[in-house]
């Protein structure tokens, strides 16, 4: 009887396991309607794992107006910086810069923070769509654990980010209200070649792949207007993996990068133009 029920034991154990390393070694086999929820249940479907999108983002804002521009641009705020850098974190990681346009732009001041990767680790697991009820009690329990097991950790960095995002915010927050402030007509002019070049030297220093999104986000109507005894420039080459995205009201033919960028008329419409997430080439 022992030996009846050993034998019959067996048999299940050899058809499940060999289900077992077929279904799990299978992608096809996984896709299959009828066979994917049985493979959920049992953890044979192991989900991809999908780097972080890295989204590099140097922004421009022109405060300049020398009475000589017909367009109308978007005037920024620090607020808008804080909804870029929580829009980054969202999307996943990466860098911001600040600089703006004046009548010499090259050597201006220029901000820059850092958004890391580790502060998903700060967000509970969100449900996808059509996940099991099972599956994402696990991967919240993992979580609660993990957090629960390094909170001393996760609280120092957290603080320090903060500490970090709010003297950035800060200085912002100065660059602005200078830049908008009122000007002396000799000190009204739009560098913005300068500007540009500022930030294409920025991005230069990073690596460029197929998961690290650079972009340029210039409010401005990219008019370059310097008195004529002014050093003349040239606008660097820019690379072909670096989106400008130029916001203004009115759009202008003028502008130095017309036809080498993307213009839009508002500022979250920009801001979903320069930062992405990554989708492997097969999505």
């Amino acid at each position: 009887m022992n030996r009846t029920i050993f034998i019959i034991a067996f048999v299940i154990a050899a058809i499940f396991g060999g289900s077992y390393l077929v279904i799990k070694f299978n992608p096809q086999l996984q896709s299959k309607p009828w066979i994917k929820p049985i493979a959920e249940v049992f953890g044979l479907i192991e989900e991809p794992v999908i780097p972080e999108s890295y989204n590099s983002v140097f922004c421009i804002f022109d405060p300049s107006g020398s009475g000589k521009s017909t367009y109308s641009v978007p005037i920024i705020s620090v607020d808008f910086i804080q909804h870029m850098i929580s829009t980054i974190a969202d999307k996943g990681h990466g860098e911001l810069w600040l600089t703006f346009v004046d009548r010499s732009a090259l050597n201006n001041k220029v901000l820059h923070f850092t958004v890391p990767e580790n502060m998903k680790a700060f967000e509970p697991p969100v449900r996808k769509t059509g996940q099991l009820k099972g599956e994402y009690d696990r991967k919240l329990a993992e979580f609660r654990a993990d957090s629960a097991k390094n909170a001393s950790k996760m609280s120092a960095e957290l603080q320090n980010y903060n500490e970090a995002k709010e003297k950035f915010l800060k200085e912002c927050s100065e660059m602005i209200t200078k830049g908008y402030a009122p000007k002396k007509s000799y000190e009204d002019y739009s560098d913005v070649i300068g500007s540009l070049n500022a930030a294409l030297r920025s991005l230069a220093t990073l690596d460029s792949d197929s998961l690290h999104f650079r972009s340029i986000l210039l409010i401005s109507d990219g008019v370059q207007d310097i008195p004529a005894g002014d050093t003349k420039q040239q606008l660097s080459e820019i690379p072909g993996d670096v989106m400008v995205v130029t916001v203004n009201h009115g759009g202008s033919l003028k502008s130095v990068v017309a036809g080498a960028s993307i213009e839009v008329d508002n500022l979250d419409r920009g801001l979903e133009k320069v930062i992405r997430v990554y989708k492997p080439k097969n999505q």
